[in-house]
């Protein structure tokens, strides 16, 4: 019975943003679940890898930079376009981590914090062309709620975020 009642209000939480007719609320609960991954994540690297990562960022700004594009510019839907930025994101993890994961302790938070930069200076220094620079992309989302057969950014966030806190939690 003490289980059910923060199972309960996590659903109900999770959902909220569904349930709202406004744009607004979608917005902001679909980035509030984004954070959460990035917590959960943080959370399974350092909490139980136990290393401390500075380039941890580059992960999550890599997979929406190419989500965004695969959406915009490959004209892919959401889900897919999501799934193959994590998949491109996994690609580019296996390269570096190849090139940290031999370091320790201060090593391998300076590689972490380097490799982060550096990709960093390569978008931001590339100009318009391959990331808008430091501006960034704009993207034309769905409005709410979405139109039939349609998946919103917010429910494949929701999705993402409960499974995601479901297998860290086992």
């Amino acid at each position: 019975m003490t289980r059910a009642l923060p199972i309960a209000l996590s659903v109900a939480l999770l959902l909220a943003p569904a349930l709202s007719p406004s744009d607004f609320y979608v917005n902001v609960g679909t980035q509030i679940l984004i954070a959460a991954i990035f917590a959960l994540s943080l959370n399974l690297l350092v909490g139980y890898g136990g290393l401390i990562s500075l380039g941890h960022a580059a992960y999550l700004g890599v997979s929406a930079y190419l989500t965004i594009w695969l959406v915009t510019r490959a004209g892919l839907s959401h889900p897919l376009a999501a799934v193959a930025a994590v998949v491109l994101t996994t690609a580019m993890s296996v390269v570096f981590g190849l090139l940290s994961l031999r370091a320790t302790g201060l090593g391998f938070l300076m590689i972490t914090l380097a490799l982060g930069q550096i990709l960093w200076g390569a978008t931001s220094r590339a100009g318009r062309r391959p990331s808008a620079g430091t501006c960034g992309w704009s993207a034309w989302w769905p409005s709410w709620p979405p139109a039939s057969g349609e998946r919103s950014p917010g429910s494949c966030t929701r999705t993402t975020t409960s499974s995601s806190a479901r297998t860290s939690w086992r």
